[in-house]
C-alpha cells in the first residue's frame, strides 16, 4: 500500500535511493536531509562492529551523507558524503547522522547516533569518533567538529538507570539553549551552545522520561498486565504561539497503540506531560499558525502492515489524521506554505523524500493571521465611521 494523502493534499515522490534516511532540516532555500547511511563490511575479526539496543551486529563505514532539495531548482544532490556510518550487513538498522540543527555561534550542528552500549570495547575500534557526538558542520569545507559526547556522557551517568544505551536523535535550538534527545537513553539533554575554550559545548543537565505503564495487546501473548514499556524519546519542535519545546516520544516494548506521548518545557521547567494517546512517534514538526504535526513511524508494530500517519492538532486540540499508509516514516518539515516533507521508507537503503502539497486553503500563518486581522481592524473603523457620518 502506498502512502494515502487526504483530499486536501496533492503527494510526490521528490527523490528516493536515500540510505537510511533520518532528519530534515530547513536552511534557506534547501531541506537538508541526513542519510545516516549503509554501515560497511565486516572486518575478519568483527573489530569494526558492535552489537546494538536490538542485539543484532552493526558494522562500521563512511557511507552517510547530508543531502539537499533544493526548493528553486527542484534537484536533490549530497552536499556531504563519506560521513561514518553503522548498519546490518543488508543495511537495515542504519545509524549515523541523525539530524540537523541551524543557529547559534557554532552554526550548523549534527547529532550522530550510535544505537548501542557505549561502553562496548569495540566502540573505539569503529574509525570514528562522531558516533554518539554533537558536531558542527562547514559544508563549505567539508568538515566536521566534535562538540560534545553524548554517548559518553550516558556510559558515565546512565541516568534512566536501566541497562547502558546511547543513541542520540534530535536536535533543537531553543532560548538560548540546545536540546537533544537519546532515543537510547531514555533522556533529553540540555546544552550550552557557546562553545568553551575546548570548543566543546558543556551538558547542563538532563530529564529523565517516566517509564510507561500499558495494558498489551494479544500479540506478544502472555505479557504481564500491565506492563512497563520504555519511553524512548524522539523528535524535537518549538511551537511558535505558546513559546514552548515540545519532545515527540515513541513507546518502546510492547508497542502499545496509543501509549506514545508528546511533552512540553519553557526552558525554565521540566518537560510535562501535554498530549497523549499517540502512536510510536518518530518526529514532531510545529506549523506557523501553531498546529502540531505529528509523524507515527507506524499504527501498529503488530498490524498485517504496520503503516505510519501523519496527525494535525490544532490549537483547540482537536485532531485529523491527514496523511496515512506511510512506510516506516523517520522525519517530518512543514514549509510556510503548509506542505509537509517526510523521510519514508527510511529504514532502508531505498529511502524516499515526499512533499504532501495543500491544494486547498490551510491554517493561516502567522503573518496571514496578522494582515487579516489588521484589515479587519481598518474595515471596523471605516464602518463605525460610517454610521457616525449619517
Amino acid at each position: 500500500m502506498a502512502a494515502q494523502a487526504g483530499p486536501s493534499y496533492q503527494q510526490r515522490l521528490l527523490t528516493n535511493g536515500l540510505l537510511n534516511p533520518r532528519g530534515i532540516t530547513f536552511v534557506g532555500n534547501r531541506l537538508l536531509v541526513s542519510e545516516a547511511g549503509a554501515g560497511g563490511p565486516r572486518q575478519t575479526n568483527g573489530s569494526n562492529c558492535i552489537i546494538s539496543g536490538s542485539f543484532q551486529e552493526i558494522c562500521s563505514g563512511f557511507s552517510g551523507a547530508i543531502g539537499a532539495w533544493d526548493l528553486s531548482s527542484q534537484t536533490y544532490a549530497r552536499l556531504l558524503n563519506g560521513l561514518p556510518s553503522l548498519a546490518q550487513a543488508n543495511g537495515s538498522e542504519g545509524t549515523g547522522i541523525a539530524d540537523l540543527a541551524l543557529g547559534g555561534p557554532t552554526g550548523l550542528l549534527g547529532v550522530f547516533g550510535l544505537g548501542g552500549n557505549p561502553g562496548q570495547p569495540n566502540v573505539a575500534n569503529l574509525g570514528s569518533p562522531l558516533f554518539g557526538q554533537v558536531v558542527s558542520i562547514d559544508l563549505g569545507s567539508s568538515t566536521l567538529q566534535a562538540r560534545s559526547n553524548l554517548a559518553a556522557y550516558e556510559l558515565a551517568n546512565n541516568p534512566d538507570g536501566r541497562a547502558l544505551n546511547s543513541n542520540p536523535y534530535a536536535l533543537q535550538l531553543f532560548q538560548g539553549k540546545l536540546y537533544a534527545t537519546d532515543a537510547g537513553g531514555n533522556t533529553l539533554l540540555t546544552l550550552d551552545p557557546n562553545p568553551s575554550g575546548s570548543g566543546s559545548l558543556a551538558i547542563l543537565n538532563h530529564f529523565v522520561f517516566p517509564t510507561l505503564s500499558v495494558t498489551p495487546g494479544p500479540f506478544p501473548p502472555n505479557l504481564p498486565n500491565p506492563s512497563i514499556a520504555e519511553p524512548v524519546p524522539t523528535g524535537l519542535t518549538i511551537n511558535p504561539i505558546s513559546q514552548q519545546l515540545l519532545i515527540g516520544e515513541l513507546a518502546g516494548f510492547p508497542f502499545v497503540p496509543g501509549s506514545a506521548n508528546i511533552f512540553a518545557s519553557d526552558s525554565t521547567s521540566p518537560p510535562t506531560q501535554a498530549l497523549s494517546g499517540f502512536s510510536s512517534i518518530t518526529d514532531i514538526a510545529s506549523g506557523a499558525d501553531g498546529s502540531l504535526y505529528v509523524l507515527e513511524y507506524t499504527d501498529n508494530f503488530f498490524s498485517a502492515n504496520g503503516l505510519g500517519s501523519i496527525w494535525r492538532v490544532d490549537g483547540n486540540g482537536h485532531r485529523e489524521r491527514l496523511i496515512d499508509g506511510l512506510k516506516q516514516p523517520t522525519s517530518l518539515a512543514v514549509a510556510a506554505d503548509g506542505s509537509l516533507y517526510v523521510t519514508n521508507n527510511a529504514d532502508s537503503l531505498q529511502g524516499e523524500l515526499l512533499e504532501f502539497r495543500p491544494v486547498a486553503p490551510g491554517p493561516l500563518p502567522l503573518l496571514g493571521v496578522a494582515a487579516a486581522w489588521n484589515q479587519a481592524r481598518r474595515l471596523r473603523r471605516r464602518r463605525t465611521a460610517a454610521s457616525q457620518s449619517q
